[in-house]
């Protein structure tokens, strides 16, 4: 993020995507960038807990998108997202979601059918 003071006419280097979200949108988008975080990393965990018995590749699936957030999270501390690299970002957020949607999806049709 590049930043310039309106006032002084200063630019600032932020290279912490966290600071970044805060100076840009203000503390509640970076409560909010936060709180997509942990979610995404709750639904990671939940569907791995749900699916202890699933099939092995749809584990190692869900397991594997919560290392990539795990990699994004340690890289927003060092680097501040720019330009195209967000669309991986926001394809690894709704990959999780649509995760999530499956599994409630298939625990539906499971208890429905039994």
């Amino acid at each position: 993020f590049a930043l310039q003071n309106k006032f002084a006419g200063a630019k600032a280097d932020i290279t912490n995507q966290f600071i970044g979200e805060g100076v840009n949108g203000g503390l509640l988008t970076m409560i909010l960038f936060i709180i997509v975080i942990v979610y995404c990393f709750k639904t990671v965990g939940v569907i791995l807990k749900d699916n202890i018995n699933g099939p092995f590749s749809q584990n190692i699936m869900v397991w594997s998108m919560g290392i990539a957030l795990f990699s994004h999270v340690m890289s927003f501390f060092s680097v501040a997202y720019l330009d195209h690299i967000v669309v991986f970002w926001f394809l690894l957020l709704a990959a999780i979601a649509s995760q999530k949607k499956t599994s409630i999806v298939e625990t539906n049709n499971i208890l429905k059918y039994s």
